[in-house]
């Protein structure tokens, strides 16, 4: 594993010779502006740049407001270059930066570089940061898109720490600390294994122009998600508290899991998945078979997880269902499930 110290060297000397954003990175610039635009803003709103490499990005967000930058590299060659922005270098994660100080915190490319174990906590630096209703514009490598391309995706980049996220693990780790999560892939024309050779077909996309479909069909591909980059907006809770293990068994086992599912194969648990799902397969199971049980589901629902249902309810339930017919079941999701 790359040391702290290593990284801040690979970094320093990296954005001491930076010079210009290619297109990529002028796409990303553009999908954050635009983000920003859609925000309810006042004028000239706070900025923090966290992770902010060469400081170019830094720049622009400085026109609309003062704007800070943070990054583990020196940044004395950013500063001099644009002296309009303040910046600092730290270690984002043991940075001690102003609580409840910033109406927008920008992350462009970051938390791919985290520790997997860690980048939770890069997302809770960056609500503490946050004013209440506050918002984080984030953008990531998109792993599914990346793994398509040849190798793998190691030819993309030779960067110290390289920990892509799919939409579910990247989902899971917002909602731990953001309310109102959206997100969106962008740029594509990326990769070429499986499914990717036809959407990123050079014919198609010809054909499709050609139809005047071209834009329709870039909006099925960014909900399907075959764009190299996530686009993340999230808003911090007006009434922000911090989410410990000990403040709540279901919260604990959430920030648990939150902390190591990306680590294995598959997808994110959703921040609601201990909390709501037993109340509501048990009143979806109940809806299935018998009206009366349908009351005591209802009972459940209205008076919260603690409530209590009558006796007599809870016995018609279980003597109707304990023959249970083929019947499916219709769950919460709306899938349909045959026994």
């Amino acid at each position: 594993m790359t040391s702290l110290e290593e990284q801040r060297h690979y970094y320093t000397s990296r954005w001491q010779t930076f010079s210009h954003a290619n297109l990529i990175e002028l796409s990303r610039a553009a999908a954050i502006l635009s983000a920003i635009d859609t925000l309810a803003l006042e004028e000239s709103p706070s900025i923090c740049d966290l992770g902010c490499g060469a400081g170019w990005l830094t720049s622009i967000l400085g026109m609309f407001g003062p704007t800070l930058g943070v990054d583990l590299a020196d940044v004395s060659v950013p500063q001099q270059r644009y002296p309009h922005c303040q910046f600092i270098s730290a270690d984002i994660l043991c940075w001690d930066g102003p609580e409840e100080a910033f109406d927008v915190v920008v992350s462009q490319e970051v938390i791919e570089h985290i520790d997997w174990e860690k980048q939770i906590d890069y997302a809770a630096k960056a609500a503490s940061l946050l004013r209440p209703g506050g918002h984080l514009i984030l953008t990531t490598p998109n792993a599914r898109t990346l793994k398509a391309m040849p190798n793998e995706g190691r030819d993309w980049t030779h960067q110290p720490l390289e920990n892509w996220l799919t939409r579910s693990q990247l989902s899971g780790i917002l909602k731990e600390h953001f309310c109102e999560v959206s997100l969106r892939s962008f740029v594509f024309g990326i990769g070429s294994a499986g499914s990717y050779r036809v959407a990123n077909s050079h014919k198609v996309r010809l054909t499709l122009k050609r139809a005047g479909l071209n834009k329709a069909f870039d909006a099925v591909l960014s909900r399907a998600n075959y764009g190299v980059h996530f686009l993340a907006v999230g808003r911090r809770e007006n009434r922000y508290r911090r989410r410990s293990p000990d403040s709540s068994g279901n919260r604990g086992i959430n920030s648990a899991v939150a902390r190591g599912f990306h680590m294995l194969s598959g997808s994110a648990p959703r921040s609601s998945l201990f909390c709501k799902t037993p109340i509501m397969f048990v009143r979806n199971l109940c809806k299935g078979f018998h009206p009366q049980a349908r009351m005591a589901s209802s009972s459940m629902a209205t008076s919260g997880p603690s409530a209590t249902v009558r006796a007599d309810e809870l016995t018609s339930c279980k003597s109707t269902i304990r023959k249970p017919s083929l019947a499916a079941i219709r769950c919460t999701s709306g899938k349909v499930l045959k026994r």
